[in-house]
C-alpha cells in the first residue's frame, strides 16, 4: 500500500461540480457507462438463468403533490451583522431571473424573499431592517431601479428610478444616507460617471461629481459612515482581464475626493475586474477582483498587497464578492461554483456557509444523521465533508488528493473512495488515505466493499466494464460471464453486480464464494428495454436488503434478493443514487436540468416526501 497524506489537489479538476454523499451500503453512485458486452470469457459455463421475482409493481405517488423549490446560485451578497445578511442569486448558473435572498444564522442558509421584476446588480444592508436592491434592465435602453426591503414588509418597493445607467453600485451607512456609483451610457456604450447620493432614505438624490479618470466601466463603493468613504474605478480596458485602477477616499460626504492608490502608481494591479470594496476602519479594507484574488490594505488604501490567508479557499482567486464587518467576521462568494464561505477570524480560517455541500451525486445514511460527503468544483481540491444532523449542516473534514466516482461510508471511521487509480481506503475518517490499485490504465466507478480491507470494484478501460476484487496487495481482475454496471457487497464472499451478460440479456448476477462463481437472475421482459440503461444505474446492500436502480425504475428485495418489488418514479428526472437503510426507510437523488434534488420514503417507496435541493 501507498499511504497519502489528506491534502491539496494532485490533478486539476476537470468537473463544474461533483459531489457524492458517502454510502452506508455498498456500491451506490451514478455510474455513467454503455451498455455494452465486449465478450468477457467465463471461467465456467453458469448454470441457466431464471428471471428476477418481481412480485409487486408500486406506481409510486413519487413528488407526493410537491414541487421541489428554485435551486439558487448566489451572485452578490452583503451582511449587516455577523448574523443577518442579504444577497441576489439566480435560479441557475446562466439563468436571467434573479432574487433577493435573506439569511439570519451568519450565512449558513439563504432563503428566498422575493423574485425581482428586474436583474439585481448590487446590494446594500445598513442594518437587519432595511436591505437596498439596486436593479438594471439593458436590454432596451437602460433603466436602473432602487428597491427598499424593510422589516415591515414582505416586498421591495421601488423608490427611485434612473434611465441610461448600465452599471452601479451603492453603499448605504445609515438607513437615510447611501451613496450610488453610477456609470451612464452614450449609445450603449459606457460614457461618464456620476455619483448618487441620497439622505431621505432614497426618496430623492442629487449628483455629486465623480473623480473617476476617461471612461469608467466599473466602480465599487463603500462607506463606513455618512462622511468617509473610498471608491474604487475601473476603466473601459479592451482587455476583458485586465483594468487600470484608481482608488478615492473622501472625509467629507463625498464633496471632495483624493487619489488614494493607482494601477498608474502600481499600488494597485491592472489584472483583475472590479468587482468588490469593503472598510472596516479608516484604516483596513479588502477589494476582490475577478480573475485576481484579493487585496488587503492597513494604511487606508495607500498600499495593497495580494492578500490569500494560509487556509483561504482556492477561490479567493476569482471572488465574486468579499466583505469584513468589525470584529473578524468576513465573507466570501465564489464566482464559479458560488459557494458562500464565512469566517470569524478576520480571513485566518474559512469555512462552508450557504451552498453546501454543492452537488450530490449519490446518497447514504449512517445513521443518526451522520454522513460524509464528497465535493469538487472548479479551481478548488476535492473535498470531503461530514454531517451530523441529516444534511443540514456541513463541516469541512480535509482537502483530498484524488478525485472519486463513488464513496462508501462503512462507519465514522472507515471510508472507501472509487479513486481513479483503484479503492481509495481511510481508517481515520478521511483525513489520510491509502490505496489499492488497480493495474495501470483501468478506471474505477463503482464500489462495494463489506470491510476496509478488501471488495470489490467496477473499473473501465477503454469502453470496456470489468469487475475486480481488491485486497491490500492491489486489485485483481475477475473472469466473468457478464459485463458489469455497479457492485454490492454484504460479507467477505457474497457480493451482487447489475449488468450484461454475454447474450446481451440485462440482470443481478450473484456470487455465494468470492466471486469464483455467478448466478444470473435476469430482469422480466418489461424491464429489459429501458433506454440506455447504463447512463444512470447503481447498486447497493445493507444486509438482507438488496436494491437496484436504472434510469427512473428501482427494484427493492428485503429478502436477500429472492423477491423483488419495483418501484417506477412519477417524475421526468433520473435517479442518480438510491439508499436503504431499512425495508421502509431510503433516499433518492433525482437529476434535474436545474441539479440534482433529494428525496425521502418511510414506506418502501410507495411515496416520497422532497428533502432538500441537493446543491442547497
Amino acid at each position: 500500500m501507498t499511504r497519502r497524506s489528506a491534502g491539496p489537489s494532485l490533478h486539476p479538476s476537470a468537473l463544474a461540480s461533483v459531489l457524492v454523499f458517502a454510502l452506508a451500503a455498498a456500491g451506490c453512485g451514478a455510474n455513467p457507462h454503455r451498455a455494452q458486452v465486449t465478450g468477457h470469457t467465463a471461467a465456467r459455463r453458469p448454470s441457466p438463468p431464471k428471471v428476477l421475482r418481481v412480485t409487486r409493481t408500486l406506481a409510486a405517488a413519487f413528488l407526493g403533490g410537491q414541487t421541489p423549490p428554485q435551486i439558487f446560485a448566489l451572485r452578490g451578497a452583503t451582511m449587516a451583522t455577523s448574523s443577518v445578511g442579504w444577497a441576489w442569486a439566480t435560479s441557475g448558473p446562466a439563468a436571467e431571473a434573479t432574487y433577493g435572498m435573506y439569511t439570519s444564522d451568519g450565512g449558513r442558509h439563504f432563503r428566498e424573499v422575493f423574485a425581482a421584476p428586474l436583474r439585481i446588480a448590487a446590494v446594500s444592508a445598513p442594518d437587519p431592517e432595511h436591505a437596498y436592491f439596486l436593479e438594471n434592465n439593458c436590454l432596451a435602453g437602460c433603466t436602473t431601479q432602487l428597491q427598499l426591503l424593510s422589516e415591515s414588509s414582505a416586498i421591495p418597493r421601488t423608490i427611485w428610478t434612473l434611465d441610461g445607467v448600465a452599471t452601479a453600485s451603492l453603499s448605504f451607512p445609515t438607513p437615510q444616507t447611501g451613496y450610488i456609483a453610477a456609470v451612464r451610457t452614450t449609445e450603449g456604450a459606457p460614457g461618464t460617471a456620476e455619483i448618487l447620493v441620497t439622505h431621505d432614505g432614497g426618496a430623492t438624490f442629487s449628483a455629486l461629481p465623480s473623480p473617476c479618470p476617461g471612461q469608467p466601466y466599473q466602480s465599487a463603493i463603500d462607506f463606513l459612515d455618512p462622511q468617509r468613504g473610498w471608491l474604487l474605478c475601473g476603466d473601459a480596458s479592451a482587455n476583458q482581464a485586465e483594468q487600470r485602477k484608481t482608488l478615492f477616499a473622501t472625509t467629507n460626504g463625498g464633496a471632495s475626493w483624493a487619489a488614494v492608490a493607482s494601477s498608474t502608481g502600481r499600488s494597485l494591479p491592472t489584472a483583475g475586474l472590479v468587482h468588490s470594496l469593503s472598510f472596516t476602519s479608516s484604516t483596513t479594507g479588502v477589494i476582490g477582483l475577478d480573475g485576481y484574488g484579493v487585496l488587503r490594505t492597513t494604511d487606508g488604501g495607500k498600499h495593497w498587497s495580494r492578500w490569500l490567508a494560509s487556509e483561504a479557499p482556492a477561490s479567493a482567486s476569482r471572488p465574486a464578492a468579499v466583505g469584513f464587518l468589525p470584529g473578524g467576521y468576513g465573507w466570501l462568494l465564489r464566482s464559479a461554483a458560488q459557494p458562500f464561505e464565512i469566517t470569524t477570524d478576520s480571513g485566518r480560517r474559512w469555512q462552508l456557509g450557504d451552498q453546501a455541500p454543492g452537488q450530490v451525486q449519490a446518497v447514504g445514511d449512517l445513521g443518526g444523521g451522520h454522513g460524509v460527503a464528497y465535493t469538487e468544483s472548479a479551481g478548488s481540491p476535492p473535498t470531503l465533508l461530514e454531517t451530523s444532523d441529516g444534511g443540514t449542516e456541513w463541516s469541512t473534514v480535509a482537502s483530498l488528493p484524488f478525485h472519486a466516482a463513488a464513496l462508501l461510508a462503512l462507519s465514522q471511521e472507515d471510508i472507501v473512495a472509487a479513486g481513479g487509480v483503484g479503492a481509495e481506503i481511510s481508517a481515520d475518517g478521511g483525513k489520510t488515505w491509502s490505496v489499492q490499485a488497480l493495474p495501470k490504465g483501468w478506471q474505477a466507478i463503482s464500489i462495494g466493499y463489506p470491510s476496509r480491507r478488501q471488495g470489490w470494484l467496477v473499473a473501465h478501460k477503454a469502453e470496456r466494464y470489468t469487475l475486480f476484487a481488491c485486497a491490500p496487495k492491489g486489485c485483481k481482475q475477475l473472469r466473468t460471464s457478464f459485463e458489469p454496471y455497479s457492485v454490492a457487497a454484504v460479507g467477505k464472499a457474497f457480493a451482487f453486480a447489475d449488468g450484461i451478460d454475454v447474450e446481451g440479456r440485462e440482470g443481478i448476477f450473484t456470487t455465494t464464494d468470492g466471486g469464483r462463481h455467478w448466478t444470473a437472475s435476469l430482469f422480466p421482459q418489461r424491464l429489459r428495454s429501458l433506454p440506455n440503461p447504463g447512463v444512470y444505474s447503481g447498486a447497493g446492500a445493507r444486509g438482507r436488503l438488496r436494491w437496484v436502480y436504472r434510469q427512473n425504475v428501482l427494484l427493492l428485495s428485503d429478502d436477500g434478493g429472492a423477491t423483488w418489488k419495483l418501484v417506477e418514479v412519477d417524475s421526468s428526472d433520473l435517479i442518480q443514487s438510491a439508499s436503504f437503510s431499512s425495508p421502509a426507510d431510503g433516499m433518492l437523488v433525482l437529476s434535474s436540468v436545474q441539479g440534482p434534488t433529494l428525496w425521502a420514503t418511510a414506506d418502501g417507496g410507495a411515496t416520497f416526501r422532497f428533502v432538500r435541493s441537493a446543491t442547497r
